[in-house]
């Protein structure tokens, strides 16, 4: 009889403990959904990493030691934006100029970057690195790491490298590669033009601010446009007294950034034809096929 009073009782005690304990759950879930839309602001505003997927992200850090306090924060119109990182092209060893972006990672970058030189400081610089398949589908990706900031009146850009080779690195050594972004104080082999920028150097693109609200649609690009800018950024109303020492352009045709919805179809239809006949041959398994399929049908 006393055996069983004394279960009882435990019983009522462990209803009691685990009443509690879901109460206090149920009531930290609560509050955390009442508080979610600040703290999503608060993060936003404090944000200083972008990871857009695995070896494409934006990052802040420290300026270059030595360097002058940047013109940040600012708030960049992310369509000006992205059309001017279209124009920047790559001269290969042959001096053949080639899209230093394409069209699906100027999609992915724009934005960051623009969030990037709204959460800045004068002490920060933006750190870029954007991988892609840039020779073809079936070709490994290569990356473009590079260093902005805002600077006499321009968005400065300083490339390291313009496809980089990182894939073989992985699959020798199983570690993350080191990516390098350019520098101020040395040059890298680089050589970088645009139609919309000046060369302050030959891996150094400078492109000049306006105060515009808003960007046309159309190549050739406007210069960067900045909208409302937060508290104490830096707004531009007038160039730079002294402007930057300007290269006389790559001559190349102009071309659309985006494809037009048909052309766009054409192409995903074309890889999905060649990714089946790469599977019926026997070059890549079920499992590869199938993974490869759901990318490229994400792109629609």
């Amino acid at each position: 009889m006393k055996r069983a009073s004394l279960w009882l009782k435990l019983g009522v005690v462990s209803a009691i403990v685990a009443s509690n304990l879901e109460s206090a759950q149920a009531a930290g879930l609560f509050d955390s959904v009442l508080g979610a839309q600040a703290d999503t602001a608060s993060a936003q505003a404090k944000r200083r990493l972008w990871r857009i997927r695995e070896f494409t992200t934006v990052q802040l850090l420290a300026r270059e030691a030595g360097a002058p306090e940047n013109q940040h924060p600012v708030r960049l119109n992310v369509d000006a934006l992205r059309l001017a990182l279209g124009q920047f092209k790559a001269i290969d060893s042959r001096g053949k100029p080639q899209a230093l972006f394409d069209a699906d990672e100027l999609a992915e970058i724009s934005e960051p970057i623009a969030q990037a030189f709204a959460n800045a400081e004068p002490g920060d610089d933006v750190l870029l690195v954007s991988s892609a398949r840039r020779e073809g589908f079936l070709a490994p990706p290569t990356a473009v790491t590079a260093r902005l900031f805002i600077e006499g009146g321009n968005l400065n850009f300083i490339a390291h490298d313009s496809a980089f080779d990182f894939v073989h690195i992985v699959r020798s050594t199983s570690m993350s590669p080191n990516f390098i972004s350019g520098s101020r104080a040395k040059a890298s082999d680089v050589k970088l033009a645009s139609a919309g920028a000046g060369n302050r150097r030959s891996d150094w693109l400078t492109v000049p601010l306006t105060t515009a609200t808003t960007a046309p649609v159309a190549p050739p690009p406007p210069p960067l446009v900045l909208a409302a800018p937060p508290a104490a950024a830096t707004t531009f109303a007038t160039p730079p007294a002294a402007p930057p020492v300007v290269a006389a352009p790559v001559p190349a045709p102009a071309a659309p950034i985006v494809q037009p919805a048909d052309a766009k179809a054409d192409e995903i239809e074309r890889r999905l034809t060649a990714l089946k006949q790469l599977r019926d041959k026997g070059l890549i398994t079920d499992d590869e096929y199938k993974q490869k399929r759901k990318d490229i049908l994400q792109a629609l």
